[in-house]
């Protein structure tokens, strides 16, 4: 919190308001969690929008949503929000229920007036839908989208919750634009699907073109970690036990490979794990995915979705299915691996044959899900809605 309160971004927000505050027409809204910086300028997760309105000339302003236990570096290029979602989260306090999405209309309704807030804004869009509600409330006109920044699952309370279509999407009319084909037929089927017919788009994810697929296997690997603040702690510790058990069979049947682990952006040191670093064949992955790919021919994960960066990098994954709970790649999505254990495949992967087998059946199972991005269709998209 003292970082918080004398960090430069929280006096510069005082920016935001006064830029909402004013009575002109905005375009485009686009608001994302600082955790989806990942140490750019601009999100990446918005990269291909904003080349798209700044080569058609639409306006657009971009917001960033703090988070004090994330300790990554802030863009200075970016409206800091932070005084706006404290006071948010003050507000909450005073306000009785258990439907926050209305609480958090309410609460945008009351910020615009006492903010003065006169901003004309013709879209919004979020990423995993934060501040949606509030934004309802905020901007009663404006077009809500939320931009898909990872799997959809039953697992996961987003677009849907218990198999069927999310409260918070139907009370806000939110549109949803995925990244392909293959997840908007998935959110059709689910309870009160129907919705998503005219509310869902497929404008295609951040990713361009496929590289070239590696022939063999170097012996380095990228294990990506699932210990994320949106775990309870029991699983958290479940899945680590898991770990050090996975660990501890690759020590003692001495395999030769190299271990290079990255934690998830949502790690916010939720656990220790400083014991996987006591291992001779664990390192530390370089900051960048592109780095990490650089030095790693293979890709290992309970369910991350750096599995598609991996495989647009040429590169194969292999799901360690620690838990039957969120094994959502093979259970939801029928992922192409082999269902050996992680040990029985970490062996037959120098097999140059087996290898690039994999990585081709991966690629051509991905196409339907990431879809190159849809510049002419998006432009459409915040051009029709007057």
């Amino acid at each position: 919190y003292l970082r918080f309160f004398t960090s430069s971004f929280f006096y510069n927000s005082f920016k935001s308001i006064f830029y909402l505050s004013l009575k002109r027409k905005t375009d485009v809204f686009l608001y994302y969690p600082q955790h989806f910086n990942y140490k750019t300028k601009k999100p990446f997760c918005f990269s291909n929008m904003i080349n798209s309105m700044q080569n058609n000339n639409i306006d657009f302003v971009i917001f960033e949503e703090p988070n004090i236990f994330c300790n990554e570096s802030r863009s200075k290029d970016i409206f800091p929000f932070d005084i706006i979602w404290l006071l948010v989260i003050i507000f909450r306090k005073f306000y009785r229920g258990r439907d926050y999405g209305i609480i958090d209309v309410k609460i945008g309704k009351l910020l615009s007036n006492i903010l003065f807030i006169k901003r004309d804004v013709k879209n919004i869009i979020t990423v995993s839908q934060s501040f949606q509600s509030v934004f309802r409330g905020m901007f009663p006109k404006a077009v809500l989208y939320d931009y898909q920044h990872g799997l959809i699952s039953k697992n996961y309370n987003g677009y849907i919750i218990n198999s069927a279509i999310s409260k918070n999407i139907l009370n806000n009319n939110s549109r949803i634009l995925l990244f392909g084909e293959g997840f908007k037929k998935k959110i059709l089927n689910v309870d009160g699907g129907v919705y998503f017919k005219n509310h869902s788009h497929v404008i295609g994810s951040t990713y361009r073109q496929y590289n070239k697929p590696k022939k063999s296997f170097n012996g380095n690997i990228l294990f990506t970690l699932q210990f994320t603040k949106s775990h309870s702690k029991d699983y958290n510790i479940k899945l680590l036990n898991k770990t050090i058990d996975f660990f501890n069979e690759i020590e003692s049947n001495k395999i030769n490979i190299k271990l290079y682990i990255k934690n998830h952006p949502r790690f916010e040191n939720c656990l220790s794990t400083n014991v996987l670093y006591d291992y001779n064949f664990v390192e530390n992955a370089p900051d960048k995915l592109i780095d990490c790919f650089k030095i790693c021919n293979l890709h290992i994960t309970e369910y991350s979705t750096v599995l598609f960066d991996s495989i647009f990098a040429g590169i194969p994954s292999i799901l360690t299915r620690f838990s039957s709970e969120i094994n959502i790649y093979k259970n939801e999505y029928n992922f192409p691996c082999e269902e050996f254990s992680v040990l029985k495949s970490l062996k037959r992967i120098n097999d140059d044959s087996y290898y690039q087998q994999l990585i081709n059946k991966q690629i051509r199972w991905s196409k339907d899900l990431y879809e190159p991005f849809k510049e002419k269709k998006f432009i459409e998209l915040i051009n029709n809605y007057d």
